[in-house]
């Protein structure tokens, strides 16, 4: 490097406080540059450079935990030209060391053109959650041409990222919208946004209280004793949490200020035309779908469904406990997401179950169960649980002889039955289709 003595000190120098070891060359050319001075590179030089300290594993840490502070330093003076290289085109990847095109994060707006409100998101998967959560919403709002979007991979996809500081810098977005991120791959880099980028709108989304998880819940193994403090910790890093129901915004409620209640509701492309084929049948088809994880929900079916095996036939799809299979006409494995609404119909049923453990977590679900089957003209007996009260289905208590008895009063009057199953389909395409509510998803992806 370069420079005359006199310019040298009457810019300071090197930052031998900030740029120790780390960003001090770049830092002193941008000083220069600030000065209307021009910056000279060539390509055609090596440059060695040697520490003499002998390093060891404290120095090491040492050494990273001053590399972690330089950065930090550097990005908190110089972030505003992190985003507009003049010598680095802006659809090149900050990811590669090559000059490539950026294929993981170039988003599809111009950072100082683009009017519309710009909304990056990470949806946890592609199924469920992912779908109703993140991705449905997020593309009808881009659809309508309300949002400019970008999402990221999932969180269950081996390609999962979080854009960098230099990348959110040049991208400008409005929003960044993380779904139940409380892992180890989201907290860090939540806490550096936090420190780093403190005018962006940071949104934390979460669908369940996962501290809360029912003992005989499949997926209980999955969160450890310090989920809700982990969950504590992310949502410290965001300015406001998205959930789906006042009883999830109450467990929330110490953990932040800002909570913004919008419930599940159903893409019209995937739902809105759906119908039963209703083939010739000799018994009343019964049935239920769900994930792994309702196999505690599904428990105290069994006395039901061994009491009116020879009445009805029983229908499972995603799930069967072993215990109920002797007993079951059809069992159907899970299907991708895209192919669920029409997989759901096919199943032709004369009802649908949708029992619920009552537990803390059950109470703070949503009535999504409800609304899948209504939509594709399903009538419903459900557990009377707080999420599926207000809805034209048939609830009852927990117990089998009261399930057994509301099963057969509707195969008994079929005609009656189907008549609660359009009424539920008309109550879910009045009430419950996502474009209908796209305004609740804009003022809670939104600052103000």
């Amino acid at each position: 490097m370069l420079v005359r003595k006199d310019l040298f000190f009457e810019i300071g120098g090197f930052d031998e406080k900030d740029f120790s070891t780390l960003y001090y060359d770049a830092d002193f050319c941008l000083k220069i540059s600030d000065r209307g001075y021009q910056i000279i590179w060539t390509p055609f030089v090596t440059l060695a450079q040697q520490d003499n300290k002998n390093f060891n594993t404290e120095n090491d840490n040492k050494q990273d935990k001053n590399n972690s502070s330089a950065q930090k330093a550097f990005i908190k003076k110089w972030g505003s030209r992190l985003g507009n290289d003049p010598a680095y085109n802006r659809h090149l990847s900050l990811r590669q060391r090559g000059w490539m095109i950026d294929g993981d994060f170039d988003v599809p707006w111009h950072p100082d053109l683009e009017p519309l409100p710009r909304i990056i998101a990470q949806p946890p998967d592609q199924m469920g959650v992912g779908q109703y959560r993140v991705i449905g919403p997020i593309k009808e709002l881009t659809n309508s041409g309300q949002i400019c979007s970008f999402l990221l991979p999932p969180l269950n996809s081996d390609k999962r990222f979080l854009p960098s500081i230099p990348e959110l810098i040049r991208a400008k977005p409005t929003t960044l919208f993380l779904q139940n991120a409380f892992s180890d791959f989201h907290l860090d880099d939540l806490q550096s946004y936090a420190e780093l980028l403190p005018d962006l709108f940071r949104v934390f989304g979460q669908d369940d209280i996962v501290f809360s998880v029912p003992q005989k819940s499949a997926a209980r193994k999955y969160f450890g004793k310090d989920t809700k403090a982990r969950v504590r910790r992310a949502i410290s890093f965001c300015h406001r949490v998205i959930v789906t129901n006042e009883i999830m915004a109450e467990a929330l409620r110490d953990m932040v200020a800002d909570i913004h209640v919008v419930p599940n509701y159903l893409e019209r492309f995937r739902w809105g035309d759906l119908k039963p084929p209703r083939n010739e049948r000799r018994k009343p088809r019964i049935g239920w779908a769900g994930a792994q994880q309702h196999g505690g929900d599904l428990e105290f079916i069994l006395p039901v469904v061994e009491a009116t095996a020879n009445e009805v036939e029983w229908i499972f799809m995603g799930m069967c406990p072993p215990k109920l299979r002797y007993h079951v006409a059809e069992v159907h494995n899970a299907v991708p997401f895209d192919q669920y609404p029409a997989a759901m119909a096919m199943l032709d049923l004369d009802l649908a179950i949708a029992p619920l453990e009552l537990n803390r977590f059950n109470a703070a679900k949503s009535n999504l169960r409800l609304l899948e089957y209504g939509a594709v003209g399903y009538p419903v007996i459900c557990t009377d649980i707080l999420p599926y009260q207000n809805a034209p289905v048939t609830r009852v208590p927990n117990n089998p002889k009261a399930w057994i008895e509301a099963v057969r009063a509707h195969v008994h009057d079929l005609d009656a039955t189907r008549a609660e199953g359009e009424r539920l389909r008309e109550w879910v395409l009045s009430n419950w289709m996502l474009d209908q509510h796209l305004d609740e998803w804009l003022r809670a992806l939104l600052p103000g």
